[in-house]
C-alpha cells in the first residue's frame, strides 16, 4: 500500500533500455500485480482521511528585506558577511504566512543540513526566531531542528516538545519527509528548490494528517519579488521556479486540480479562455487558481492583476499541450462539421498533422484510454483499415498461427511473417472487448481460436482453480500456504485472494471451492462461533524453540515500537533483527487466524501499540502488553517454557497500574479499546485462578 507509487518517467525507461539498465516501475503489472483498491485525493479528503490544503505564495520585496535591516540594525553574519536577500526573505516570507493564517505547527524543508540549523539558531541575529521578533515581539515560537545524525532518542524528545507547544517549526534537510506521523502539523515550508515530485508530496503529506480543530493545511512558498512596473514584468522577474515545482507535484496527486488545470486547458484551445502571450488577461472565474493564495506582493498594482496574469503563467507550466491543441480540434470540427485535413492550420495550431500523430499513437496502442475517449466523443475517425472485415479476419489468422508456432500470445510489437503489427491488434480487440464495441461473432471467434483471453481475471481464475483441483483430487488433501502445484502457487490464492473474499465471488464458484473441500473459516473466526475458554490453548503445540524464538522477536519487536513516533515500517531494525519485516508476516498470519491463542493475544497487544497515537497512548499499550505477557507466561499457557520461565527475568507489572487501570474500568471512563484490552486481562486472570483451584 502507498500513497506515493513510483513510476518511471517514458523518457527514462528509454534510455534504461539502450544502457540495459534494470529499472522497475509501479505500473509494471506483471512485476507488481494490479490495483487492487485506489482510493482518490479527493475522496480522502471527503472522507476526513486527510485535510484539505492551500498554497500559500508569500511575497517579499527587496524593499522589506532592506527595511527590516535598517530598523533591526545590520542584520549580518558572525563573519561581518550581509545575509544574502533571498535566505532573508524566507524568514521574512514565513513570519508573513503565520502571522495571516494563524499557522501554529510548521515542518521546514531545506536542501542542506546547514542552512536548515542557521534557519531556526536563536542565537545567529539572521534566524527565524530573530525575524519573528522583529515582525511581531508578540508572537512566540518553540525552534527546533532535526537531522539525520541526531539518535532516535534524541529526535523523539525534539518532536515531543514540538507536540507540546503551543507553536513550534522544526527545521530538517531530508529527514522527516516520510515515516514520520505528527497530525498536528498545519503547514510545511518550502525554503529551497526541490527538483523530485515524491519528495514534495511527501513532504506536503506531513501537514495533511488529520487532527482535532484542523480544518486546513498549508504549503508555503517564499518568492522574493523584484521591483518593477507592471505585473508581467513582477512575476517574470521573480523566483517562481519553485512554486511551479510544488504545483506539479499537487497536481499529479490531486485528480481536483489535474481536471480544472486539463478543462481549462481545453478551453484556452477553443478560444473561450485566454493563452499566455496570445489573448488579454482573464476575468478571475476564466483559470482555475490551484488552490493557491498570492499574498506580500507590491501595492501599487490590484492584486487581481497578479492572480490573472498567475493563472496565466501556471497554464503554461502545468498545463499539458495536448488538451490545448485538441480544443482547437474541437472548436474546428465544430465550425467546420468535418475533420481538418492532413496540412490544415487552425488558430495557431497544426491541428491536422496532430490529428494524424494521434491516429498513430492509437495504431501502435500508445494512446492512452482517456485521450481515446475524447477524441471519440468528437466523432473523430481513426483512418486505418485494421478494422476491415477482410483485414480483421486476416488479423486473427496470423494471432492463431502466431500463437500454434510460439507457444504464447502475441504481445505489443509482434509482427506476423507478411509485416501484420497482431500484437497491437489484439491490445485493440481487449479494449474494444472492455469498452463493450467488440461484436458477438468477433469475441466468440477469438475465443474459440485463442482461448478466454479478453478477460485476464476470469482466465487467472480458471488457471488457478483447475491447478487447485488437479492439487486436491491428486494428493487428497487441502494445500498449505505456501503450496506451489503446476507452476501455481495455490496456498496464497487460496489465502490471500479467496478466503477473505468469499463475499465478493459469484455464487458458482464458490459452490465449486466448496465442493472440493474449502475450509471458509479461519481458526480465529471458529473460535469466536463455539466460545470457548479464551485460553484454550491450539489444536498442534508448536515446537518449543519456535516458541522462544517467537517471544524473543515479539519483545524486540514492542520496545522498537515504544519508541516509533510512527507505526512500523517492514524495513525497520531493532539490535540487528529486522523486526519490522517480521511484524508484517506476523500480520498476515494473525489475519488469517494462524497463531495460536497465546501469540494472538499477545500480538493483539503490538497492533493497538503500533495503531497508538501519542507518547502516552504508547507508554500505555506498551505497559499492557507486558502486563499480558507475565500473564500468559505465569499461566504457563506455552506449557513448554516452564523451565525457561525460572531463568527469566519477566518485566513485573506496577501493581499500582494495574489497580488504577481496574478502577478506571469499574467507573467506565477507558476507551472502548482500552476497555477490551482490559477485560481480555482479566479474563486471564480469572482462567489463572481456575486453574489453581
Amino acid at each position: 500500500m502507498t500513497a506515493t507509487p513510483r513510476i518511471v518517467a517514458p523518457q527514462y525507461r528509454k534510455n534504461a533500455e539502450e544502457n540495459e539498465t534494470p529499472l522497475v516501475s509501479m505500473d509494471e503489472v506483471e512485476v507488481f500485480g494490479p490495483v487492487f483498491y485506489r482510493m482518490s485525493f479527493a475522496e480522502a479528503i471527503n472522507a476526513k482521511i486527510i485535510s484539505d490544503y492551500r498554497v500559500v505564495v508569500i511575497g517579499v520585496s527587496e524593499k522589506e528585506v532592506a527595511e527590516l535591516v535598517r530598523t533591526g540594525r545590520a542584520i549580518e553574519t558572525e563573519d561581518e558577511e550581509r545575509w544574502e536577500a533571498q535566505a532573508l526573505a524566507q524568514r521574512i516570507a514565513l513570519g508573513k504566512a503565520i502571522g495571516v493564517y494563524g499557522i501554529k505547527k510548521i515542518f521546514s524543508f531545506h536542501n542542506r543540513v546547514a542552512s536548515a540549523l542557521e534557519f531556526v539558531d536563536g542565537s545567529r541575529p539572521d534566524s527565524l526566531p530573530a525575524v519573528l521578533e522583529k515582525l511581531n515581539p508578540n508572537l512566540h515560537y518553540l525552534a527546533k531542528h532535526i537531522n539525520g545524525e541526531m539518535s532516535t532518542g534524541e529526535r523523539n524528545r525534539i518532536l515531543r516538545e514540538f507536540k507540546m507547544s503551543v507553536r513550534g517549526i522544526i527545521s530538517n534537510a531530508r529527514c522527516l519527509g516520510e515515516g514520520v506521523n505528527v497530525p498536528v502539523v498545519d503547514g510545511v515550508f518550502f525554503a529551497d528548490s526541490r527538483s523530485a515530485v515524491i519528495d514534495i508530496v511527501q513532504a506536503t503529506g506531513r501537514a495533511l494528517r488529520t487532527a482535532p480543530g484542523k480544518t486546513m493545511a498549508y504549503v508555503i512558498i517564499p518568492v522574493l519579488v523584484q521591483e518593477e512596473e507592471d505585473p508581467e514584468a513582477i512575476i517574470e522577474a521573480s523566483r517562481f521556479d519553485l512554486v511551479w515545482q510544488v504545483l506539479s507535484a499537487m497536481v499529479s496527486q490531486d485528480e481536483r486540480l489535474e481536471s480544472a488545470i486539463r478543462e481549462a486547458r481545453i478551453r484556452q484551445g477553443e478560444g473561450t479562455a485566454p493563452v499566455l502571450g496570445l489573448t488579454k488577461a482573464c476575468g478571475q472565474g476564466d483559470l482555475p487558481d490551484a488552490n493557491t493564495f498570492l499574498f506580500g506582493f507590491p501595492k501599487h498594482i490590484a492584486f487581481s492583476e497578479y492572480q490573472k496574469l498567475f493563472s496565466l503563467e501556471m497554464m503554461e507550466h502545468l498545463g499539458n499541450r495536448w488538451y490545448l491543441k485538441f480544443g482547437a480540434l474541437k472548436r474546428y470540427m465544430q465550425e467546420h462539421g468535418e475533420e481538418p485535413s492532413k496540412d490544415t492550420e487552425y488558430a495557431g495550431f497544426k491541428i491536422g498533422a496532430w490529428l494524424e500523430s494521434q491516429r498513430s499513437a492509437y495504431r501502435k496502442g500508445k494512446l492512452s484510454d482517456d485521450r481515446e475517449e475524447l477524441l471519440d466523443q468528437l466523432g473523430v475517425s481513426w483512418g486505418s483499415n485494421i478494422d476491415t472485415e477482410r483485414s480483421w479476419v486476416h488479423h486473427m489468422a496470423a494471432c492463431s498461427a502466431f500463437l500454434e508456432k510460439m507457444g504464447k500470445l502475441p504481445t505489443q510489437g509482434d509482427q506476423s511473417p507478411d509485416g501484420l503489427n497482431i500484437g497491437t491488434w489484439l491490445t485493440h480487440q481487449r479494449r474494444f472487448f472492455r469498452k463493450g464495441r467488440l461484436r458477438e461473432d468477433r469475441r466468440a471467434a477469438i475465443q474459440n481460436l485463442l482461448g478466454d483471453i479478453l478477460d485476464p481475471k476470469r482466465s487467472k481464475w480458471e488457471r488457478n482453480f483447475k491447478a487447485y483441483k488437479d492439487y486436491v483430487e491428486k494428493i487428497g488433501k487441502q494445500p498449505e500456504r505456501r503450496t506451489v502445484h503446476n507452476g501455481v502457487s495455490i496456498g496464497n490464492w487460496l489465502c490471500n485472494s479467496i478466503r477473505p473474499n468469499k463475499e465478493k465471488l459469484p455464487t458458482e464458484q464458490v459452490e465449486q471451492l466448496s465442493a472440493l473441500g474449502v475450509v471458509w473459516e479461519t481458526r480465529r473466526r471458529k473460535r469466536s462461533v463455539g466460545s470457548p475458554s479464551p485460553m484454550q490453548p491450539p489444536a498442534v503445540s508448536a515446537p518449543k524453540d519456535s516458541i522462544v524464538a517467537w517471544l524473543r522477536e515479539f519483545q524486540l519487536c514492542r520496545a522498537l515500537m515504544r519508541d516509533l513516533t510512527r507505526k512500523i515500517a517492514i524495513t525497520d531494525m531493532y539490535r540487528f533483527i529486522n523486526v519490522g519485516y517480521w511484524f508484517t508476516r506476523e500480520n498476515q498470519r494473525y489475519v488469517a487466524g494462524g497463531l495460536s491463542e497465546s501469540q494472538r493475544l499477545l500480538f493483539r497487544s503490538l497492533v493497538l501499540l503500533d495503531e497508538s497515537d501519542g507518547q502516552a497512548m504508547r507508554d500505555w499499550y506498551w505497559t499492557y502488553s507486558h502486563c499480558l505477557e507475565f500473564q500468559l507466561l505465569k499461566l504457563s499457557l506455552l506449557t513448554t517454557l516452564t523451565k525457561d520461565l525460572e531463568d527469566r527475568a519477566l518485566h513485573h507489572p506496577d501493581p499500582k497500574w494495574l489497580s488504577r487501570q481496574m478502577s478506571l474500568l469499574q467507573k467506565g471512563v477507558l476507551t472502548a479499546k482500552k476497555q477490551s484490552a482490559m477485560r481480555e486481562l482479566l479474563a486471564i486472570g480469572s482462567e489463572k485462578q481456575s486453574s489453581q483451584s
